[in-house]
């Protein structure tokens, strides 16, 4: 069982953005900048209702490789990947280069996006509301609109994003269903929230995105409950330059975080 989320954001130079709340316009400014300088290990833990693995994956990123070379498999519940699963590897790679070296596009595009199982919504941080907020930091809730004006089950959704006052960084990022919703004619989702926790890797840069998790609970043909997610731990960080940049000519790309 496996609930896909992804998050794109995308920064263009050009674009204005005036009325986003200045602290959150910083903490988004500094994550872009500093996002696709990372290279780190992956680990992803296959979650049951209980919390208990049931599944390990291993994945090695770096930014700085050609792309089809990017994501290195490493091991699937201790075991070598198989070739199948290399070779998904390398595609993930191609698919990404395809994205960002095309010319114009997604990341040319200022708006952040939230994408639900191909659903895409903006995230319209222009219009971001205050949560909450304490000495250390701030709680921003930011509206989410489907891209064209169409329906999206991303109505259901709420986002909150906190930043620290301190360093001017996101801190944590929750996206979760604030009502029950129909996937399908068979399916009811009754809860889902992803969620993403920034660490400071060197204190010389943004905190990194270092901890992401997605939980669901639905229920089948009215009557079978399905639950569980996933926890992804990112660690052994190091810092890269780009292969995107390699002709010294910087690109706004799109980032995508998936599940």
């Amino acid at each position: 069982m496996r609930f896909l989320f992804g998050l794109v954001l995308a920064l263009s130079a050009c674009a204005l953005r005036a009325e986003i709340p200045p602290l959150l316009d910083e903490a988004w400014t500094n994550y872009v900048r500093d996002i696709d300088h990372w290279a780190f290990t992956e680990t992803t833990h296959a979650l049951d209702a209980t919390g208990k693995t049931t599944r390990e994956a291993v994945m090695r990123y770096d930014p700085s490789l050609p792309y089809a070379e990017q994501f290195t498999d490493i091991s699937h519940n201790g075991i070598p990947p198989t070739d199948k699963q290399v070779e998904q590897a390398r595609q993930r790679g191609v698919a990404r280069g395809e994205r960002l070296e095309r010319p114009g596009g997604e990341e040319n595009d200022a708006q952040p996006r939230v994408v639900l199982n191909g659903s895409r919504m903006l995230a319209d941080l222009e219009h971001a509301t205050i949560s909450t907020e304490n000495s250390e930091s701030i709680t921003y809730a930011i509206p989410l609109h489907a891209e064209g004006g169409k329906a999206s089950p991303m109505d259901k959704f709420q986002t909150l994003v906190r930043v620290s006052k301190t360093t001017r960084a996101f801190e944590h990022v929750e996206i979760h269903l604030s009502a029950p919703m129909r996937m399908a004619l068979v399916a009811k989702l009754n809860q889902a929230a992803f969620t993403i926790d920034f660490t400071t890797v060197d204190p010389k840069f943004s905190p990194a995105s270092t901890r992401l998790t997605d939980h669901m609970a639905l229920t089948m043909f009215f009557f079978k409950k399905r639950e569980g997610g996933h926890e992804m731990v990112r660690s052994d960080f190091k810092r890269v330059t780009p292969y995107r940049d390699r002709f010294g000519v910087k690109v706004g790309p799109m980032r995508t975080i998936d599940f």
